[in-house]
């Protein structure tokens, strides 16, 4: 059931593409730009009034709270909020504060269209990608048109001294022809105009008179010749100004007609601005002859024409060719005000026909400030639509998604599709900034990080990369991989038939918000997600992302939510010189005499518990275990990625300590023959937003298909979680392996799925790689499943006669064998899907050789080889 909660999450992260901004400032004009200028469109001197605003308060408190979080400790300021902003913005060059504005997890603009029509000092526009992955330009059609008089009036190897009444002849077909060629550049999606500015939007859409255009263009030449006197130089920059209502006439009618004929929409300037408008002029109901005139002509109307929002409303309404565009409001105006806007917006406006813009310039504090609040505000507003009974939750949910990207996406015909979680590789480690990392970084005083991953055959490897190096270009760029290294086979580096070849290069992008101390103290570690090197995409054979796609379709899908704990057993052994092995000890379950005060094991647990500890891993108890030399740590709950991020860290600090106290750490499912295997329960809770109600008072409705779809399933599941030739032999009846039969049971460990009563709740113990079970868990959930063909067992089903196990349902065995595992893999679609098809094939491949192996060495031979791998 989609809950408001799924609403305010997807208005907070969905894509965005900014309809409208402007370039930002060169890095030098950067230092000397006045932050409050952010807020408003005031100049000096108005400008320091400027900072009574509401709309400047609630800016500069959103900075201040970035700065806080993203830069690190605020710096003590002697007066206000402003001055300490100011005093922590002189601290980070241009480059780290673009960084921290557009990387900022909550801002996630996909695409920005650019008017780059403003005269000074600006970055280029293909200096922004990066920033953000897309940028398209929107040309102002003023701009040209002065540029192309510019050069009719000053340029001598073009002014053949011809009369002055000639220049409208000249200045014409060029217009159309620089227009035209604009049109047909790919990168350009629109036409803009800002007509308000210089003598308002009451265009004449019939042509003047040859005379008076032409006396406009002398008067225009004539002012334009005074600028330059008083500048005592020759060719000045922006000498030309058209401010003749003639000739602004003529370049809108000229622009409009060739946008049509293009099929590119044209924006105009409508609503406030600075001091250099008419705002009685900018009201957009000054067009509606316009528009009539160019019924074909995509219109957009700029900056919710605040603070004639109804009227644009209105155009919108009655014409289809009108679009509203809700950008400058944010962050310029009060939050109060931003809502009441957005109401009159949304009241009468088409919601297929809202864009969104941030009409960001100059700085990054105006992107993000725009973003942010425009996201509020979204959120605010939809949910008091919904309160009033206008729309449900699903209908304000694609409201968004429109109003933040899909409008846009159509009306400019831009062709992108949403970036979403699973995609986004440039805000897969949005969560923590990289400035804030790298202070992180210092604060371990380390001098290496370990780039973590986990390869197919499970097989934990890293690269080791100086402090130094990723600071400089690690943190950001990631470490480049062979692609074939993510599916090597566990017996060896060689690449195996029919899965990948050599060809190819991924990129481990480094999580940092899992960044985290080690047993070396020397060394601090990050786990990785694995994209593709050329595209940026995910990695279909990377399982941290497969993993977090799955939690988070289950939750959009269904509202599930999942908390994992594992219990890990190891046994430590000590190997001697031939490469044979011994126990530490013959100790058994929870015995004292296994942690006595002279032993070194004691010492040894506790330094792993310690670190963990200090990994932010929450331990919740250690004890001997029932084979020999056998122990158990046991982590607490979190979050899927999170726990199995957890698991990875616990394996590899238990293996780094123990080979501190020289012995070896080993995780083989089953190391001795007569004794009990290791094994890593999966300890899983489900719960939802709108929990079903028990139907039977111990179990939901999704908790019981969320079963039954890992029952149905758990053949298939056995090729993940029973990988290797050695895990079948730990399936062996009454040697605390659980059941060799499919099934499930209350507080029943000898069930492959046992139900815990913990004071009033469930979970579900299972044995399985965690990726896979969600996935069939949720495919259970999707198909409706329930247990009404399989019951509960008390018992080890395996004591059962077949007519017993008939009774309770249990009709399948689990696989004998990697090769049958392997055979119900195949035949399991619903799974293959699930997990992605080139993992599969891939997966298959890799599993298939790693059995031949096997298969062609001697039993000890085999063991030897695993032990040292696990």
């Amino acid at each position: 059931m989609t809950t408001q909660k799924d609403l305010v999450e997807i208005v907070a992260t969905f894509p965005i593409i900014d309809s409208h901004a402007h370039p930002l400032l060169t890095n030098q004009k950067w230092y000397t730009y006045p932050i409050e200028a952010a807020f408003t469109e005031a100049a000096n001197p108005a400008l320091q009034d400027s900072t009574h605003t509401l709309a400047f308060k609630k800016g500069i408190q959103k900075l201040t709270k970035l700065s806080s979080k993203l830069y690190g400790p605020e710096i003590s300021s002697p007066s206000s909020q402003l001055e300490s902003l100011k005093t922590q913005r002189a601290h980070h060059s241009f480059e780290e504060c673009c960084e921290t504005c557009f990387k900022a997890p909550n801002v996630n603009i996909q695409c920005i269209l650019f008017d780059d029509g403003l005269y000074g000092d600006y970055q280029s526009l293909e200096s922004h990608v990066g920033l953000v992955e897309e940028v398209r330009r929107v040309v102002r059609i003023e701009r040209v048109a002065e540029e192309i008089l510019e050069s009719l009036f000053f340029d001598e190897n073009k002014n053949d001294h011809k009369s002055e009444n000639e220049y409208l002849s000249r200045f014409e077909p060029l217009l159309q022809e620089k227009l035209v060629k604009l049109a047909k550049d790919d990168n350009v999606v629109a036409f803009k105009s800002i007509a308000a500015y210089r003598t308002g939007l009451n265009i004449n859409t019939n042509k003047e008179e040859n005379s008076k255009i032409e006396h406009a263009l002398i008067e225009i030449l004539k002012k334009a010749r005074q600028h330059n006197n008083k500048s005592q130089t020759a060719q000045p920059q922006q000498s030309v100004r058209i401010d003749e209502k003639a000739v602004i006439d003529l370049v809108v009618n000229i622009g409009i007609k060739i946008s049509s004929d293009f099929k590119k929409p044209i924006q105009f300037h409508t609503g406030f601005g600075d001091n250099d408008l008419n705002l009685l002029h900018s009201n957009p109901l000054y067009l509606r002859a316009l528009i009539e005139e160019n019924p074909d002509a995509k219109i957009i109307l700029l900056h919710a024409s605040y603070p004639f929002t109804r009227q644009a409303g209105y155009l919108a309404t009655v014409y289809n060719n009108v679009f509203v565009d809700i950008g400058m409001i944010f962050p310029q105006i009060s939050h109060y005000a931003q809502i009441q806007t957005l109401h009159e917006v949304i009241s009468l406006t088409p919601t297929n026909k809202i864009l969104f813009s941030t009409d960001g310039h100059h700085v990054p504090e105006v992107f993000y400030c725009a973003v942010v609040e425009a996201r509020e505000t979204l959120t605010k507003v939809l949910m008091e639509v919904i309160e009033n009974g206008d729309l449900n939750i699903e209908e304000a949910i694609e409201i968004a998604k429109k109003i933040l990207f899909f409008n846009a996406n159509l009306v400019y015909n831009l062709s992108l599709t949403p970036k979403s979680v699973e995609t986004a590789t440039s805000s897969l480690d949005a969560e923590v900034n990289p400035i804030h990392a790298i202070k992180m970084i210092r604060n371990f005083r380390a001098k290496f990080v370990r780039v973590d991953w986990l390869d197919i055959s499970n097989i934990h490897r890293h690269h080791v990369i100086p402090i130094e190096r990723f600071e400089e270009s690690t943190i950001n760029s990631g470490v480049s991989a062979a692609t074939v290294v993510q599916c090597l086979p566990y017996y060896g580096d060689e690449i195996v038939k029919n899965s990948l070849t050599a060809t190819g290069e991924v990129l481990l992008k480094p999580d940092l918000k899992t960044l985290k101390p080690t047993v070396f103290p020397t060394q601090i570690r990050v786990q990785s997600f694995i994209v593709e090197k050329i595209t940026g995409s995910p990695s279909e054979l990377c399982p941290r992302l497969m993993l977090k796609r799955i939690v988070d379709n289950a939750y959009k899908e269904f509202g599930v939510k999942f908390l994992v704990g594992i219990e890990s057993e190891f046994c430590v052994i000590s190997k001697n010189d031939d490469g044979s092995f011994k126990s530490i000890d013959d100790s058994v379950y929870a015995a004292s005499s296994a942690l006595r005060c002279n032993s070194w094991i004691s010492p040894a647990l506790e330094e792993i518990a310690e670190s963990l500890l200090k990994q932010d891993i929450v331990v919740e108890q250690f004890h001997p275990e029932a084979s020999k030399g056998q122990y158990e740590m046991v982590t607490g709950p979190a979050p899927p990625l999170e726990s199995i991020d957890n698991l990875v860290a616990t394996r590899q600090t238990i293996y780094d300590v123990m080979a501190k106290y020289g012995h070896h750490a080993t995780f083989l499912p089953k190391l001795y023959p007569d004794q009990a295997g290791n094994g890593a329960h999966l300890h899983l809770s489900l719960t939802t937003e709108n929990q079903n109600s028990p139907n039977n008072d111990k179990l939901s409705k999704y908790e019981q298909s969320f079963i039954a779809g890992t029952l149905r399933h758990l053949r298939a599941l056995c090729a993940l979680t029973l990988p290797t030739t050695n895990s079948y032999k730990r399936l062996v009846v009454g040697c605390w392996a659980g059941s060799t039969y499919v099934s499930y049971g209350f507080e029943n460990r000898e069930s492959q799925i046992r139900i815990c009563y913990r004071g009033g709740s469930y979970n579900f113990e299972h044995r399985f790689a965690t990726a896979a079970l969600i996935a069939a868990g949720v495919a259970g959930i999707k198909e409706g499943l329930d247990l009404s063909k399989i019951k509960a067992v008390e018992c080890d089903p395996a004591t059962l006669s077949d007519q017993e196990r008939h009774a309770y349902g249990i009709t399948e065995r689990l696989p004998c064998s990697l090769r049958e595992a392997l055979d119900a893999f195949k035949k399991d679609n619903i799974l293959q899907d699930a997990l992605g098809k080139e993992f599969s094939r891939v997966y298959l491949c890799v599993k298939e050789a790693e059995l031949t192996f096997a298969e062609s060495l001697h039993s000890d031979d085999l063991l030897n080889i695993l032990v040292s791998r696990y």
